[in-house]
């Protein structure tokens, strides 16, 4: 069998799953067989992505992991990741160890030019509970399902959350903001510098509290005030539950789950948030906040 091309949407996890199940592999880590790739032999499966779609290993990680939403662990870096931590991190920061998808994205597949059900990157944002596109709610299952096979309307739904939860959530104007701003960095692959962000969330918490001398305290106690204590247990990564740590815990501010709830806190809108958060060409006007 030629090899199998991603499609331009398609979640990492579930290509190797793909390339899997149409070579009959039970077990997805073997796709590195060079029966699979036409007798050529990769050490590892982003390079052997890469390779066969003709782009470099850093554009499978932008396109097709969640790398784009890494944590801020310094100044901007370019610096690509291991291939270990691309299989078990980048591309798997999803809730509860499941994986998510939209039964109206599966129809739409079924009747387009390719008809190959995939799963979906832009799904897999951390708090995300409806579809962008059909502005419906995503199901989850188990990522050991979409390890060897397509999703499928109507799959068993690892039901975790109940209704009037999900309603709740989707009503929050600030979960709307927060989310909005994963979205733009994961499209867009924006690279924010943690140190600006924190002068920017500072800065506009001095305006709205101006009475008070900015810190981390207050403003992590203004998310925990704000957010759904579940929502927050689903939005960031279980080894860094910094909103359950001591109230003066400023580590938020080197990940982009912490950026990401400050800027739904403070900002009313995505692109607000980050325009305040990203260096200002010289001569550009800032954009005001009403």
């Amino acid at each position: 069998m030629p090899p199998v091309p991603v499609i331009f949407d398609e979640f990492l996890l579930g290509y190797r799953g793909r390339i899997a199940g149409l070579n009959c592999l039970s077990d997805p880590r073997k796709v590195l067989s060079a029966d699979i790739w036409e007798g050529a032999m990769y050490s590892t499966f982003v390079e052997a992505a890469a390779r066969v779609n003709g782009i470099s290993i850093e554009q499978v990680l932008i396109r097709h992991t969640c790398y784009p939403l890494r944590d801020l662990l310094g100044p901007a870096s370019t610096t690509v990741p291991s291939e270990c931590s691309v299989l078990t991190q980048l591309s798997l920061p999803t809730i509860y160890d499941l994986i998510a998808y939209c039964d109206g994205c599966v129809e739409e597949d079924a009747a387009s030019e390719h008809h190959i059900a995939h799963w979906r990157r832009d799904h897999q944002i951390p708090g995300l509970l409806t579809c962008p596109v059909h502005t419906t709610q995503l199901r989850f299952v188990r990522q050991s399902i979409a390890s060897c096979t397509p999703p499928t309307v109507g799959c068993p739904d690892a039901v975790w959350l109940s209704q009037n939860q999900y309603e709740a959530y989707a009503r929050n104007p600030h979960i709307a903001v927060a989310l909005g701003f994963l979205q733009e960095l994961l499209r867009a692959n924006i690279a924010l510098d943690h140190r600006l962000c924190v002068f920017a969330l500072y800065q506009e918490l001095e305006r709205q509290l101006p009475n008070r001398l900015p810190n981390a305290r207050d403003l992590i106690q203004l998310i925990r005030d704000t957010y759904p204590p579940g929502w927050l247990d689903i939005t960031i990564p279980a080894e860094n539950r910094w909103h359950a740590r001591k109230a003066g815990d400023w580590s938020f501010a080197r990940t982009t789950s912490g950026i990401a709830l400050a800027a739904g806190l403070l900002f009313p809108s995505p692109a607000i948030a980050l325009a305040r958060m990203l260096p200002v060409p010289a001569g550009a006007p800032e954009p005001a906040v009403n």
